[in-house]
C-alpha cells in the first residue's frame, strides 16, 4: 500500500510512513476496520477417502461445490507441473507417469462429486416434492371433511 500511495501522491517514503502511522490522529471519528479473518485451509480430500465417504454423513451441495472447486484447483496445478515437466524435459519418466496417475485420479474424484452434487439435488427434489404432496394432501382432506 506505500508503494501505491507513494506513487500515487508522488511522496517520500517517509512521508507515507508517517501518514499511515497516524492515520488515527488524523481522522478520530472513523473507526478502525477489523480485518475479516482468512478461512482455514481444507486440503482436497484424496479419491479413497471421498470413495469411503458415506454419501448422507453430513454432506450438503454446498459442502459438496465447496469441494469440488478444491478439487479443481488441485487438478489445474497438477496440469500446470505436468505441462511444464514436458517442456522442460525435467523429472523422470516414473514421476510423470505419477503425477499423471495423479491428475486421473483427482478427475475421478471431480466426477464423483459432480454425481453426488446432481443426485444430492434429485433427492432434496424429492424429498421437498414428497413432504409438500403429503402436507397438501392432508390439508386437503381436513378441508374436506370440516363443511
Amino acid at each position: 500500500m506505500g508503494l501505491i500511495l507513494t506513487a500515487t501522491l508522488n511522496l517520500l517514503p517517509r512521508e507515507v510512513l508517517l501518514f499511515l502511522n497516524s492515520a488515527s490522529e488524523l481522522f478520530p471519528t472513523t473507526p478502525p476496520t477489523p480485518y475479516p479473518q482468512p478461512p482455514l485451509y481444507v486440503p482436497p480430500r484424496t479419491l479413497d477417502e471421498l470413495r469411503r465417504a458415506q454419501p448422507a454423513s453430513g454432506h450438503s451441495a454446498e459442502k459438496l461445490e465447496q469441494e469440488i472447486a478444491r478439487q479443481q484447483l488441485r487438478l489445474e496445478d497438477l496440469h500446470r507441473r505436468v505441462v511444464r515437466a514436458r517442456e522442460c524435459s525435467e523429472g523422470s519418466d516414473a514421476e510423470r507417469k505419477k503425477r499423471e496417475k495423479e491428475m486421473w485420479d483427482v478427475q475421478t474424484a471431480i466426477t464423483l462429486l459432480k454425481r453426488a452434487v446432481r443426485v444430492w439435488g434429485v433427492l432434496n427434489f424429492e424429498f421437498i416434492f414428497l413432504k409438500n404432496s403429503l402436507f397438501s394432501s392432508s390439508s386437503s382432506s381436513q378441508h374436506l371433511s370440516h363443511p
